[in-house]
C-alpha cells in the first residue's frame, strides 16, 4: 500500500471504465475498485493541467519530472540513491529529498488530455 496525501486538486479518471472516480473508488494502492486498473491522476494549478501517477520512490526513474507535496512546480530527478528503509532523490533546482520507499510520489506523465 502507498503512502500519500493528496494533492489539494487531484482528480481521479480510470481509463478503462472512461470514467472519472471518486476518492472513494481508489484502493490504497491507487487502483479503481470497479476494474483494478491503474488511474489517472488529474492535477490542476494555477499554471498547468497535468496528467499524473501515482507510484512508489523506488519506482522513480533518473528524469522523471515528479510533483512534491502540495506544490505547484514539477521537478526533474537528477539521481537517486537506495537508502535502506529510504530512497533520496536529487532534484533539478532543489536538491536531496528523502522519502520512505514505500511514499507515494506524483509523477507527472504530461498534460491532461481525456
Amino acid at each position: 500500500m502507498l503512502k500519500s496525501l493528496p494533492h489539494s486538486s487531484e482528480e481521479y479518471y480510470c481509463i478503462n471504465c472512461s470514467d472519472f472516480k471518486k476518492q472513494n473508488e481508489v484502493d490504497p494502492d491507487w487502483n479503481c475498485i470497479v476494474c483494478n486498473n491503474s488511474v489517472e491522476i488529474r492535477i490542476v494549478t494555477k499554471s498547468k493541467d497535468q496528467n499524473c501517477h501515482r507510484i512508489s520512490a523506488t519506482e522513480i526513474e533518473i528524469d522523471d519530472k515528479v510533483l512534491m507535496h502540495r506544490d505547484e512546480k514539477s521537478m526533474r530527478v537528477l539521481g537517486k540513491t537506495d537508502l535502506g528503509i529510504m530512497v533520496q532523490l536529487n532534484l533539478e533546482g532543489y536538491g536531496a529529498w528523502k522519502v520512505k520507499k514505500d511514499e507515494g510520489i506524483l509523477k507527472i506523465n504530461g498534460r491532461w488530455n481525456f
